[in-house]
């Protein structure tokens, strides 16, 4: 390769460097304009396909990274031209000089390596959060910017090169492997590689903390801390020389020499144990002490610790005895209120494991998962991932896991914040998405995809990611295993299985997969560490609780009833949500539904004026003008009156066409005559068509093993885009079926990625999608049918592109924003994407992930949307009870 070689969309301008890694080259991105650092990877990754695999796992993984100290993965790509396959890295350009080459002139002084380390223990600190350890952190991996910041390069890119075998041994190192041939390269990684990794243990990000102190102590001295004249010399080094702390400067600050003794703490076990702690003591006012290092206490210590702790358990032992000596009856429970209209929906709410903390997200933002405390008045976004769903705690309450709807992935972020860690290989579905969190380090979850397959039961998977395996197996007449709930100390997880007219509570064993039946006719079961089973019980429309036995998973006694006249004997209605101690949370919702009048459906202009569309709220979704602009196409979610309406605009009258719950995606026919719509994912369920004025009954269009949903109509009518989810294949893909050519629908785009959103331009010329191909979903068009490479449209994130009617504007929707892109018909060229108006509305992730949930007026001048209304009847305040045990005799 040489500076003027063009691969896929990137000009090669000139080399940076080489190493065990691959040649790195400066190159122009020719789509958007700018310049990036091009990683060509060595032919003998990206000729094996399980390790090309491998590295395309791990590169979506990194590529979600977002941090300013850390220099972005823009993608993994791979390109054919002229016989030869070349595999490639495309990373943010950082220019500076790198750390290796600041030490070289001379030792750094304290403040300006102080101010160098927090940046880079902030870059540690958001990666480790997700999950992503460096694993060859060194300071030639570390850039300086001239305006001062540091940027960590390479992060993860470690793992993403080993082999599948797992092998932890030396020869895995990026740096140090069979493929490097420059001694400097091989003595340089070796001399930062913590005890464990050299010993070819696994490692954590303990290893990053040491290779941190080793920096540290070089940006310190100017001089490296272990070194050989071969690497054998210099991993014994590693391994045994213990590090001279008089040799630092002897203005080197207290607290930094006690960060650097932490940090180099052979024993991971005593080692600081995370950046965050790193951060705190390099940005702490030095008060003339050391940072103390871990010790085995003496037995002196061990003494007075031991007397310390009985003094306060015969202390705490009083009080009990003397509150408990007062007491002539229970006291009665504690009733609070929380006033949230904006509550997102019934199963949206989740309560720590310690009663402290409530997670939600809104109804009005999906792109907030919040945090509230109850013994306080803190509330803190602690996520701004979009779309998601379901929160549920871990065992030690530091973390929270949830289900993302537009990328089909479960998800987790620390209860304090930072970016969310995408649990990678593996994908969900769109409905009952629940999960419990075992303290032995798994999730179990419903609603996932177990080899390749959308599965009904519920699956596990490991808490850092990987491929789900099936825990429960769906009998004759199930449709459903959700709600799991783990038993502690049991080899028992509970959860609630839906069949075809009933709802019941039952266990699975851990070990052998047995099930048995706990409570018919029962649903949402919670454990507390009482020893009580919690189940709702929709006939009676009340919570109550059993003993229950962990051993044996089966229920004693009569039922003790907590809670009456709740959720007026719908399901919906009878969510609740129980902390281990028994904090309890829930609402009383008169008619069955969080949903039920929650919905308006809006105009919006394009300066973002609303005025409103239909007078009639409701739980809408899915809107579409038809063609003439006089009626709006709806979707009713909610039984009794679910299924599809249309409202004449003129008249204002609504006038219900679809009388079933399967009906899903509704498009318009390019006449206005008919409507065609689907069963959402359910591939049992055709794609159909019902006249849009409600007589007739629907028909099949096309019936197969495959779902197919309508997504947009070419302008004469002939094209039909659909989005189409294979039970083996869950990255949706796009195919068009030409109703002149035939019946069957055909391929367009096909691939490992999923691609969604199909919306054909108005001369079906043009085919606009979004695909998460880089990693987060992005808008691109390609040209129809299929001759011309693809064109990236959106520039930060983008889903639900829709064209304009005259196909001079491209509209699609971004983060909270909803955007326009020119287009000149003449030359076919796109312009920048320029916001058109917030957008804090309804969007298709929390109806149907793959099609539209808006739509645009003929000429562009307004959005019709769905507009989440004031909730406050049909969301009464969230209730939260305190102290019932108790008074129930519970305890």
């Amino acid at each position: 390769m040489e500076a003027g070689t063009t691969i896929g969309a990137y000009r090669i301008t000139s080399q940076l460097g080489k190493g065990g890694m691959g040649e790195v080259w400066r190159a122009e991105d020719t789509r958007l304009g700018r310049e990036v650092a091009i990683k060509v990877l060595p032919e003998d990754v990206s000729k094996d396909p399980d390790r090309a695999a491998r590295f395309e796992r791990e590169a979506k993984v990194l590529a979600s990274l977002n941090h300013p100290n850390i220099a972005t993965l823009y993608g993994l790509e791979s390109v054919s031209e002229s016989g030869l396959d070349t595999t490639f890295l495309a990373m943010e350009l950082v220019e500076g000089e790198d750390l290796s080459e600041r030490i070289a002139r001379g030792p750094i002084p304290a403040d300006e390596a102080i101010a160098i380390a927090v940046q880079i223990a902030e870059a540690l600190e958001a990666a480790h959060e997700q999950g992503i350890v460096h694993r060859d952190l060194k300071p030639a991996n570390i850039k300086l910017t001239a305006e001062g910041t540091v940027k960590v390069l390479d992060f993860g890119l470690a793992k993403a090169w080993t082999d599948e075998s797992g092998d932890g041994s030396l020869s895995m190192s990026p740096t140090l492997t069979k493929h490097a041939t420059v001694e400097g390269v091989i003595l340089g990684t070796a001399a930062y590689m913590s005890p464990d990794q050299a010993r070819g243990k696994n490692v954590d990000r303990r290893a990053d903390i040491w290779a941190f102190g080793v920096v540290l102590w070089e940006m310190l001295t100017g001089n490296k801390l272990f070194e050989g004249d071969t690497v054998s010399d210099v991993l014994a080094a590693v391994l045994r020389a213990d590090p001279d702390i008089d040799a630092l400067p002897r203005d080197t600050p207290p607290r930094l020499r006690g960060l650097i003794v932490r940090c180099l703490e052979r024993d991971a076990r005593q080692r600081l144990q995370c950046a965050g702690d790193a951060r705190v003591i390099l940005e702490s006012e030095d008060g003339g002490t050391e940072v103390p290092v871990a010790a085995a206490p003496s037995p002196i210590q061990r003494y007075g610790l031991a007397a310390g702790a009985l003094g306060l358990i015969v202390a705490a032992a009083a009080v009990t005895w003397a509150l408990l000596e007062s007491r002539q009856e229970p006291a009665a429970p504690l009733h609070l209120e929380i006033s949230q209209a904006a509550f997102k929906q019934y199963s949206n709410t989740a309560i720590s494991p310690d009663g402290r903390w409530l997670a939600y997200a809104l109804d009005d933002d999906p792109s907030n998962l919040l945090i509230r405390s109850l013994d306080g008045f803190d509330i803190h976004e602690v996520s701004d991932a979009a779309n998601i769903e379901n929160p549920f705690f871990s065992p030690d309450g530091r973390w929270i896991a949830y289900f993302d709807l537009i990328s089909d992935t479960v998800g987790k972020v620390t209860l304090t914040g930072g970016s969310p860690v995408r649990l990678s290989g593996v994908r969900i579905g769109t409905s009952f998405n629940t999960g419990a969190w075992h303290p032995d380090g798994f999730l179990i979850v419903s609603g996932a995809a177990v080899e390749g397959e959308l599965y009904g039961g519920l699956a596990v998977i490991p808490e850092n990611g990987g491929d789900a395996s099936s825990l429960t197996t769906l009998s004759e007449n199930d449709l459903y295993h959700h709600e799991p709930c783990v038993v502690p100390d049991s080899e028992w997880v509970l959860f609630t299985a839906e069949d075809r007219s009933d709802y019941s509570v039952r266990a699975v064993s851990l070990e052998t997969r047995e099930t048995k039946l706990i409570v018919a006719g029962a649903l949402t079961p919670k454990i507390l560490d009482s020893g009580h089973l919690l189940v709702y019980r929709y006939s009676q429309s009340d919570v109550v609780a059993y003993r229950f036995d962990p051993r044996t998973a089966t229920i004693e006694g009569e039922p003790t009833v907590l809670l009456q006249s709740v959720g007026n004997g719908s399901r919906e209605g009878g969510r609740y949500a129980v902390s281990r101690n028994g904090t309890l949370i829930y609402s009383e919702i008169s008619d069955g539904s969080l949903l039920a009048g929650g919905r308006n459906v809006v105009w919006v202009g394009r300066e973002g004026q609303i005025e409103p569309a239909l007078t009639e709220p409701g739980s809408w979704a899915q809107p579409r003008i038809s063609p003439d602009g006089h009626r709006l196409l709806l979707r009713k979610v909610l039984t009794p009156d679910c299924g599809l309406w249309t409202y004449d605009l003129d008249r204002e009258t609504l006038t219900r066409i679809t009388f079933a719950e399967d009906t899903h995606d509704p498009l318009w026919s390019p006449s206005g005559d008919t409507v065609q719509f689907s069963g959402g994912i359910d591939p049992t369920r055709p794609l159909r068509e019902v006249a849009s004025d409600g007589t007739g009954q629907p028909r099949s269009i096309i019936e197969s093993d495959v779902s197919y949903r309508a997504s947009s109509w070419s302008g004469d009518g002939r094209l039909l885009a659909l989005a189409v989810r294979d039970g083996s294949n869950l990255n949706d893909d796009i195919w068009v079926l030409d109703t002149e050519a035939g019946s069957e629908p055909e391929p367009f785009l096909t691939s490992r990625f999923a691609e969604r959103y199909p919306s054909l331009s108005p001369d079906g010329r043009w085919m606009a999608y979004a695909s998460d191909e880089s990693g987060r979903w992005e808008v691109y068009v390609r040209p129809y049918p299929g001759t011309g490479g693809r064109i990236q449209i959106s520039n930060g994130g983008g889903i639900e592109p829709l064209w304009s009617g005259n196909g001079r504007e491209l509209y699609y929707r971004a983060d909270r924003k909803m955007m326009v892109v020119p287009f000149d018909l003449g030359s076919t060229t796109f312009g920048r994407p320029d916001e058109l108006f917030d957008d804090p509305y309804l969007r298709s992730s929390n109806i149907s992930p793959d099609v539209h949930s808006y739509d645009v007026s003929d000429d562009g001048s307004r959005f019709v949307m769905i507009q989440n209304s004031d909730r406050t009847a049909a969301n009464p305040d969230l209730r939260v009870v305190i102290g019932w045990r108790d008074s129930l005799g519970l305890d």
